[in-house]
């Protein structure tokens, strides 16, 4: 049996010394950064040592000592693992995965090493829970790595923390769904296309670590649409080949992934069909180089019809109609991991369900105060940006549709 590592208490102040302990990718995913949301949560968080890179398990026990009506448990940075309801004198234990590898984080230009585990609870009154045992133990088990834009990265959560307040994607909370010894790495990020995620080093990192018994989904669209030469019958189509290819060569599981569909209307209410042709393009990839493809744009599209252009906003971060919130990408992730335990039976035996886990009917006015906070003048930065605004986003897409000529 390895060695159990004791995970202690994370000090946020410790970054004052350390600074990578204040880059979310490198820590438990939560920052102080534009306010928060008033009332919300404080996260607490417990981390190791510095340890090998590789994937390592995470086994917390604890005890409520009142009733605790909602309670969230993520590893990493900041992916969801449970969200639960306890009454007093209950108690829980769950067991999870984590990689440690290399990642160059957001606003960065260089390779940073993720080298703690981090487990995180949040609840409104954290005094109410008592802490068994924390601890993390070597493990080799799958990774499930991560290509994409900010609809699939890890994005950081505010404090206080509030899941109709904050950015989150499927790609962090898939986690949630995943009951088998499976660790999920995230290198996705936001303003990503699918040619920056390989000039900026970001496939090299996967290449670097992947095993045969990894697999790898692929998601972009988004930020490559903005740019004449990355549309869906130009270099795109080329660049998902190109991973395909990368993948194989490892003997690992490529898988292609359409991209999440946006909640955007003209004002006479016709849904505006903004990344049809992408989505079409990587079917057209799956099928003829043999890789299965996961329709998420479809399903996407498909659940913002049925819940209409008002009551879609409940999913997304308000104000934006690309990103979700938790809320939003709690559903969407629970369908991939459907998706997933299909494709892959043998892998995925036993994922978790989903449990109830909606948001209120005025989410967009509870929260109207918290727009994006972003800006900056790197290309990521400047897509990211343009999410933001549905008017600024067809003028860009526009744009590069015009350019191609």
């Amino acid at each position: 049996m390895d060695k159990r590592i004791v995970l202690s208490l994370f000090d946020r102040t410790l970054a004052e010394k350390e600074p990578e302990l204040g880059i979310p990718e490198l820590t438990d995913g939560f920052q102080f950064y534009g306010g928060g949301c008033a009332g919300g949560m404080f996260p607490v968080s417990f981390f190791s040592e510095v340890l090998d890179p590789g994937t390592w398990k995470i086994h917390i026990a604890f005890r409520a000592l009142t009733d605790v009506k909602m309670l969230y448990v993520f590893t990493g940075r900041k992916q969801l693992r449970e969200i639960l309801t306890l009454k007093k004198g209950q108690k829980f234990e769950g067991t999870y995965f984590q990689n440690l590898a290399p990642i160059v984080p957001r606003h960065f230009d260089r390779i940073y090493h993720a080298e703690r585990l981090f487990i995180t609870i949040c609840t409104q009154n954290p005094e109410a829970i008592e802490i068994v045992e924390c601890y993390g133990a070597k493990e080799q088990v799958p990774v499930i790595w991560l290509a994409g834009d900010s609809t699939v990265t890890d994005q950081p959560g505010v404090i206080p923390y509030d899941p109709g307040a904050v950015f989150s994607s499927w790609g962090q909370c898939l986690p949630a769904f995943l009951a088998d010894p499976i660790a999920l790495d995230n290198q996705a990020h936001s303003g990503l296309t699918t040619e920056t995620f390989r000039s900026e080093g970001h496939m090299d990192l996967i290449k670097q670590r992947i095993h045969p018994d990894d697999m790898v989904l692929f998601q972009f669209g988004h930020n490559d649409q903005k740019l004449p030469h990355l549309l869906a019958d130009r270099e795109y189509p080329e660049n998902l080949r190109r991973f395909i290819e990368d993948v194989r060569e490892f003997g690992a599981q490529p898988v292609l992934v359409t991209p999440l569909s946006r909640n955007i209307w003209s004002k006479e209410g016709r849904y505006l069909e903004l990344l049809g042709a992408h989505a079409q393009a990587v079917r057209n990839v799956g099928e003829k180089e043999a890789v299965f493809v996961i329709d998420l744009h479809e399903y996407s599209k498909n659940l913002i019809f049925r819940e209409g252009a008002g009551k879609s906003c409940r999913y997304f971060h308000p104000g934006d109609y690309t990103h979700t919130c938790e809320y939003g990408a709690y559903r969407v992730a629970g369908w991939m991991a459907g998706e997933l335990k299909k494709l892959f039976a043998q892998k995925f035996r036993h994922m978790k369900e989903s449990v109830k886990f909606e948001p209120p009917e005025d989410h967009w006015q509870q929260f109207g105060g918290h727009k994006a906070v972003c800006g900056g003048n790197r290309q990521e930065e400047q897509f990211d940006y343009i999410e933001k605004s549905s008017t600024d986003l067809v003028a860009a897409i526009q744009k590069a549709l015009a350019g191609r000529e």
